[in-house]
């Protein structure tokens, strides 16, 4: 059933990815080496034999990466911070197999390198996070401030991708992570991220005063209707809720370990 899920999900975002390219009349970034396919799955059978991604799982964390591509370069000169383990996994292996390959790919499509940094603990990637999400969304064709989150921050938790991150969206419009294990299994407590509400997008620069009051507009909808509950104002207590306290939203878990 899992690998059933991830060939839909494939299939859905590829269609999607086509019919962006068609409406843009756009090119489609060069494939990924046939070689960093084998290592990357060579890689993973050695560091997670029990998580077994095959190739569906890989077809998701390359596009996965190549999004974060394509949100890094459209967010310059701001940072992005990579919300995916399985995204970064596949560029550490790139890294350590083909350095010079992987500067050569991202030249022909980006006409420069995009460089890999790593955040430091307890780093705040509040604001890095925000741009990716956001241009990450412009990618696909999507809403930042509500609807289905992009392919990048949902990949992991698809996937249950060892020590990764499961982001989602809840019916209030929060979007929120739960760190997942060694196995891809979730941890009781959840890291909501305030950094993500409009409010924080609009302040950043991100969005436009129409399109955060969007969100305000389908809440009213919803009051109206009496079918549902507003996610509140801007402000409140961010950071983990469940069974093990853990402080600010992005203290010792940010959702993203490396970025742009």
């Amino acid at each position: 059933m899992r690998r059933l899920r991830w060939q839909r999900q494939l299939r859905a975002h590829e269609a999607r990815l086509r019919w962006i390219a068609n409406r843009r009349q756009s090119r489609r970034p060069p494939p990924l080496p046939a070689a960093l396919k084998t290592a990357w799955l060579r890689h993973v059978d050695q560091e997670h034999p029990r998580w077994q991604p095959g190739h569906e799982g890989w077809r998701l964390a390359a596009h996965a990466l190549i999004q974060f591509f394509d949100a890094s370069v459209a967010a310059e000169p701001h940072p992005c911070a990579l919300p995916s383990r399985a995204a970064d996994l596949v560029w550490h292996v790139w890294l350590e197999a083909d350095p010079d390959g992987l500067a050569a790919w991202q030249r022909s499509h980006y006409g420069r390198v995009i460089p890999h940094r790593e955040h430091a603990p307890g780093q705040d990637t509040g604001e890095a996070l925000a741009h990716c999400l956001v241009r990450a969304c412009r990618a696909e064709r999507r809403w930042p401030v509500w609807g289905t989150l992009p392919l990048l921050f949902r990949v992991d938790g698809l996937l249950r991708t060892p020590e990764g991150w499961a982001y989602t969206r809840r019916a209030d419009e929060t979007i929120l992570h739960r760190d997942l294990d060694a196995l891809g299994r979730t941890h009781p407590g959840f890291w909501r991220h305030d950094e993500l509400r409009p409010a924080m997008l609009l302040g950043f620069g991100l969005i436009g005063v129409t399109e955060a009051g969007d969100l305000r507009r389908r809440e009213q909808d919803r009051q109206d209707g009496g079918s549902g509950s507003s996610c509140g104002s801007s402000g409140g207590d961010a950071g983990c809720v469940g069974d093990g306290g853990c402080g600010s939203s992005c203290g010792s878990s940010c959702g993203s370990g490396c970025g742009s």
